[in-house]
């Protein structure tokens, strides 16, 4: 967390977008975090064979007076659970970074630069410099200038495999602490941490159980809507609760797909785009979606108020969109705080 921001009064420069330069305000930031030793603490003197340092580290921040990790997340039964406590670490850091990586997934928060160096073992967001929340729908979405041609290697839709990776390369570091079996046992255990806490978190979502690969189809369908038609992810997912509550007051679903309709036209509208949709292609997508959606929610019969309750509670309203943070960042530079 950014706990203090203090002005230098000097100038620092900058490079823009068009490779131009230019004098910014200098300041310091102050940050917070449980731990700032990350994925690449460990490359480092594992890179250069000092593995007594890397358990040295390990040590550090296993001991349960740094804070870190709890005495469950590191405990360990041989034969039953991991070789020893190292194995239990390991699965520990790739058990928080699955659930981290899946949250990202699951608000549109793409954090830009994911490099090992950048991963914290203990599963924070950290270090994110240009980082964004998606806007219009587009799985290719990267709010790093320097990520925009290629593979897009830290887009959105790469942020799990760009993650997996790191952890790969953390795990590699530890070959002198866990055993084999372990480390690729924390692989398995970031695998399926990431799947459950996708399913967990659009359960939440959409107000309808996804405990699995075929349930979670109704999220892939709503994805391709927004993708087809650039809707705004926070607000496209803001809207899911006034539909499903709507349908379930409703108690049918013929006039669902009118409803869908209806819903993603004023998603449009609170984009500010007045075009209406000329493509059929998407009309079609949205009618189906929408009732889909509905036979889920007739079929579940939750409670029209909780489940809008529950649904807006996972669904935020509000994100720092980069256009917004732009205009502080200029009143800032004019002495408007």
């Amino acid at each position: 967390r950014a706990l203090a921001l203090v002005a230098t009064n000097a100038g620092v420069v900058r490079s823009t977008a068009s490779n131009a330069s230019r004098l910014e305000p200098g300041a310091v930031v102050t940050r917070v975090a449980e731990t700032f030793v990350r994925f690449g603490s460990f490359q480092l003197p594992w890179s250069r064979r000092d593995f007594a340092t890397t358990r040295k580290l390990a040590d550090f921040v296993m001991d349960a007076s740094y804070g870190v990790f709890s005495a469950e997340e590191l405990a360990c039964t041989r034969g039953v659970g991991y070789d020893d406590a190292y194995g239990a670490f390991v699965a520990a850091v790739a058990r928080r970074t699955a659930i981290t990586v899946a949250r990202w997934q699951s608000i549109g928060f793409t954090h830009g630069v994911l490099n090992t160096d950048n991963m914290s073992v203990a599963g924070l967001t950290i270090d994110y410099g240009p980082f964004g929340f998606m806007e219009a729908y587009d799985v290719g979405y990267t709010p790093n200038q320097s990520d925009l041609f290629g593979d897009r290697m830290y887009s959105f839709a790469n942020q799990p495999s760009a993650v997996r990776w790191n952890l790969e390369r953390f795990l590699e570091s530890c070959d002198r602490l866990a055993t084999r079996k372990d480390r690729a046992r924390a692989l398995e255990i970031f695998d399926e941490a990431f799947s459950a806490e996708i399913y967990a978190t659009f359960t939440r979502k959409f107000g309808v159980w996804i405990r699995d690969d075929d349930e979670y189809e109704i999220v892939r369908s709503f994805h391709r809507v927004l993708q087809r038609g650039a809707f705004d992810f926070t607000l496209s997912h803001r809207s899911l609760g006034a539909f499903a509550s709507t349908v379930l007051a409703r108690g049918e679903s013929a006039t669902a797909p009118a409803l869908a309709s209806d819903m993603f036209a004023s998603v449009r509208r609170r984009q500010g785009r007045a075009d209406e949709p000329t493509d059929d292609a998407l009309r079609l997508q949205i009618a189906d979606f929408g009732a889909t959606y509905a036979e889920i929610l007739l079929r579940e019969r939750g409670d029209p108020e909780l489940i809008r309750a529950a649904q807006d509670s996972a669904n935020p309203l509000y994100v720092p969109r980069n256009h917004l943070l732009q205009r502080v960042i200029e009143a800032a530079e004019q002495d408007d705080f």
